[in-house]
């Protein structure tokens, strides 16, 4: 699967309403004032140390790579680990622009990447590195940070500079969007470590991060964080949470997918919890691996403190062991399919069938591993019928629900086989057409490669089969 550094459905444009914007652009020339493309300032830091920058402000940023310890003005000391982008409170960042600038229709930051990178001091020396690329902590919800990869920040320090290589909050509550957390390192949460916050992350991901505890995320302290649409991949913890680590907070994860992430010594492979509320909702789980608990641990100190976790409508799959609870946590789980089986309400235990689990590289548990579901899928509609999906996309942003019910995991499927118009029903057209092309073949004569649903190069009884597995789908 190739995975963008930007989630979501391609970019929806509206221009935000805001009071005045602030422009920056590493190619820009010297002695820039902001406020225009032409007059862009060419460091970040001059924009967000700026005194006049007020709430309700937005900044525009053009496509290169940005330091927190390079300015102009002199307000930032070069190559000091401490130096952060320190996030305004209630100011709005986006990424995404062109080179030179443009206006807000131009803005794709999947081709103009607008990077922010904590590789200071010597290039490509990371035991230089800043602590924290980002600093999010009294920022309120207003504060936005929109199009944008974070990378190689190296938390390694003293308490607070061993956490949160990429982000760190202290009672913060920032959005997120579209962002990328990629090659950070930390002691604790290599790409987030947020304490007491609240913070939203929708059509994010994390990869390839790397910490002693949580390789993408840590929250603790009564924690809030909401993350929606999100992707976690190859991130490494050697002790625990391979992907997050939750401690005494409250967390919401929906429409998200979590593969080949590791607790290399310990547990909790994608996730661990100890005196936690963890509600999952819509995601899917594959390959990820520990000692016990290969997508879940609960297990807290003296196994004293145990936590409240709710799956619903979700994929833990590859391997025995998905779920471990070690300290009489609740754990209530209906509507998901779980290698092994777990109690609970319409509780599937078969194979997904994921499209291509090896993805292109063909071997299993790397990142280009395709999570969606194949036409022939036990978990296609098999989700709670009475689930609310008001508004909600999967992870591909598309509708969630389709054919009446929604789906297991992270993607919605449609059209499913069979659905040729489409039209969300498989019917007397559908079949009409599969007919037509009855016992035709790719090589000789006219062929309907739209019918031929196992792509052999045949019309037959296999593509049949598929057709009628789904006869009369609607909503």
């Amino acid at each position: 699967m190739h995975i963008p550094l930007f989630l979501g459905l391609g970019f929806l444009v509206v221009s935000p309403a805001r009071s005045a914007t602030v422009y920056v652009d590493q190619s820009a020339n010297l002695a820039g004032t902001g406020d225009s493309w032409p007059t862009a300032y060419r460091h970040l830091q001059d924009a967000l140390l700026d005194p006049t920058l007020t709430y309700g402000d937005q900044i525009y940023l053009a496509a290169g790579t940005y330091r927190p310890d390079r300015d102009e003005a002199g307000r930032v000391t070069p190559a000091r680990r401490t130096e952060t982008f320190r996030l305004v409170s209630g100011v709005a960042l986006y990424g995404g622009f062109p080179p030179g600038g443009g206006d807000f229709s131009q803005r794709d930051p999947n081709r103009y990447q607008t990077v922010f990178s904590g590789d200071i001091g010597q290039l490509d020396n990371h035991t230089d590195n800043t602590y924290h690329v980002l600093t999010g902590s009294a920022a309120d919800p207003n504060t936005l940070l929109d199009g944008v990869a974070v990378t190689l920040g190296n938390a390694d320090g003293p308490f607070p500079h061993s956490c949160g290589a990429g982000l760190f909050i202290d009672r913060g509550d920032p959005t997120f969007k579209h962002c990328s957390f990629f090659s950070l390192q930390a002691d604790d949460g290599a790409a987030i470590y947020c304490d007491a916050g609240n913070p939203s992350f929708i059509d994010c991901s994390f990869l390839c991060n790397m910490a002693y505890t949580a390789g993408a995320v840590s929250n603790l302290n009564g924690a809030r964080p909401r993350l929606s649409r999100c992707l976690f991949i190859c991130n490494w913890a050697l002790s625990r949470g391979g992907a997050l680590y939750n401690r005494n907070s409250q967390v919401l994860i929906s429409n998200c997918a979590f593969g080949s992430n590791r607790s290399v010594m310990n547990n909790g492979g994608a996730l661990i919890c100890e005196d936690s509320t963890l509600i999952l909702n819509f995601c899917t789980f594959s390959h990820n691996t520990a000692f016990l608990g290969l997508a879940l641990a609960c297990d807290s100190l003296n196994q004293a403190h145990p936590s409240a976790v709710t799956i619903t409508n979700s994929i833990l799959w590859d391997g025995p062991g998905e779920i471990w609870n070690n300290d009489n946590s609740t754990i209530r789980v209906d509507f998901s399919n779980i290698y092994g089986g777990f109690p609970g309400s319409n509780n599937l235990d078969a194979d997904p069938f994921f499209l291509d689990p090896n993805g292109p590289d063909d071997i299993l548990g790397t990142a280009d591993d395709n999570l969606r579901l194949h036409w022939s899928s036990p978990c296609l509609n098999a989700g709670d019928p009475c689930s609310l999906t008001a508004g909600q996309s999967d992870l591909d942003g598309l509708p969630r629900r389709r054919y009446g019910r929604v789906d297991l995991g992270a993607y919605e499927t449609f059209p499913v086989a069979a659905d040729f118009e489409p039209d969300e029903d498989v019917d007397l057209t559908d079949l009409t057409r599969l007919i037509d092309a009855w016992l035709t073949h790719s090589l000789a004569g006219p062929f309907d490669p739209i019918c031929d649903l196992n792509i052999d190069g045949r019309i037959d009884l296999v593509d049949f089969s598929a057709l009628a597995a789904h006869w009369l789908w609607s909503p």
